[in-house]
């Protein structure tokens, strides 16, 4: 019997060959897990980042429009404190006036719960959050709704309490994630404060300006602030 003859320039696959080709193919996948892994990433930070900032912004802007209460419809020289700043920077208070022909004073605040300070040195479950709140191991910046009072300094105010309406988070913690330490536009509620600025910070808006000079409160957080408002009713 004669042997097949080979047709000229046909050689089959070695192992050699194969092996190389699960080589390229693994390579190959691996690199598309790798960018499919990194977008995936960019994606679940951009996320958290958009969050973070709209939080932060509606936040601010939230707490500025109430502030702009602070001293509204109360006559010069009216006993009590229209303002506030605790001395821990963690709590701003003020006092106003909401209906002008009524006599009846009232107190808002803005509160800041910071779940590390608490929590030092008290194990879990410690109570972040102002009386009242839904979940009291909630951090963040609360709004302290109106709630009857003679002045802003005043001890004991009723919020929380039975018939009075609960403190409203304005922005939890997840706003006020420090991120990672080349993150820009990181920042956490670990030594934010608030603070009284002085009359000679800022002023009221138009053409005498620099004739109406008024207190202002400033939210810092960091090295830096988020807001500075002026407060025109004080």
């Amino acid at each position: 019997m004669k042997p097949v003859a080979r047709p000229a320039g046909i050689a089959g696959e070695t192992l050699v060959g194969l092996m190389v080709g699960m080589a390229l193919s693994l390579l190959t996948v691996a690199a598309m897990l790798a960018l499919y892994q990194g977008m995936v990433a960019v994606s679940r930070d951009t996320t958290r980042l958009a969050q973070r900032d709209g939080q932060v912004a509606s936040a601010a802007m939230a707490a500025q429009m109430e502030m702009q209460q602070a001293g509204f419809g109360i006559e010069p020289g009216t006993p009590g404190s229209s303002l506030w700043v605790a001395p821990d920077g963690q709590r701003v208070v003020w006092r106003f006036r909401p209906v002008l022909d009524d006599l009846r004073l009232q107190c808002a605040g803005l509160v800041l719960a910071d779940p590390a300070a608490a929590g030092a040195g008290s194990g879990g479950g410690a109570v972040v959050a102002p009386a009242g709140a839904s979940d009291p191991g909630a951090g963040g910046l609360y709004f302290l709704p109106p709630v009857e009072c003679n002045s802003a300094d005043q001890p004991g105010l009723p919020w929380g309490q039975a018939g009075q309406p609960p403190p409203r988070l304005l922005a939890s913690e997840i706003a006020f994630d420090p991120g990672r330490p080349d993150e820009v536009g990181g920042f956490g509620l670990a030594g934010a404060r608030f603070q009284r600025v002085a009359a000679s910070a800022c002023s009221t808006y138009g053409p005498s300006r620099e004739l109406a000079e008024h207190p202002a409160v400033q939210l810092r957080i960091g090295r830096g602030e988020l807001f500075t408002m002026c407060l025109p009713s004080l």
